[in-house]
């Protein structure tokens, strides 16, 4: 099944416009080629994120430490005796 290309306009300043020309030329592609490939991108990347964060919500929350155990105390943690 081939999917369907749509044609759209876009406007741009023309320091960006000439640029993505420029990086169109010397990277042997079409203009279009290069809005398309970034959008495409920047679509994959957008999906990838909220995929990750549905993983996120999704895992079960789960305690840091196992009943009986206890969290050290603020002594412990800020003992700077071996600095001295």
């Amino acid at each position: 099944m081939m999917s369907s290309v749509k044609n759209i306009t876009i406007k741009l300043d023309d320091a960006t416009a000439e640029w993505v020309r420029v990086h169109a030329v010397s990277n042997g592609m079409s203009v279009s080629r290069i809005v398309a490939d970034m959008l495409s991108e920047r679509m994959r990347a957008d999906q990838n994120y909220a995929a990750a964060y549905r993983h996120f919500r999704e895992r079960t929350a789960r305690p840091l430490s196992l009943p009986g155990d206890a969290y050290p105390g603020r002594d412990t943690l800020h003992d700077r005796s071996g600095l001295r």
